[in-house]
């Protein structure tokens, strides 16, 4: 299941001191936890985690936004790597 990945991803980041990936997975997964305790469940299925990670995306992608308007380079690269990780627990689309 997708949170477990994202679980495990999360301990191994913290094993290897990878302080981006600790931070993003953390975030996300204090996220997910949300949205468990709001729907009353144990367990969310891969869709349901999917929701949350395109929210995730869609709110970097706004800060990114935000940040090039405000010529804060330093931010975008910041969010754009969490961007980067967000996205590879997305499954790959379909191009047109």
């Amino acid at each position: 299941m997708l949170e477990e990945q994202i679980s495990s991803d999360y301990r191994q980041a913290m094993r290897e001191k990878n302080a981006i990936k600790v931070s993003t997975l953390s975030f996300l997964r204090s996220q997910l936890k949300y949205v468990m305790i709001d729907k009353k469940m144990d367990k969310l299925t891969d869709e349901e985690v999917i929701v949350v990670i395109k929210k995730q995306v869609k709110q970097r992608l706004d800060s990114i936004e935000q940040y090039q308007k405000g010529g804060r380079k330093d931010l975008v690269e910041k969010e754009q790597a969490e961007l980067n990780i967000l996205k590879s627990y997305l499954p790959t689309e379909m191009s047109p």
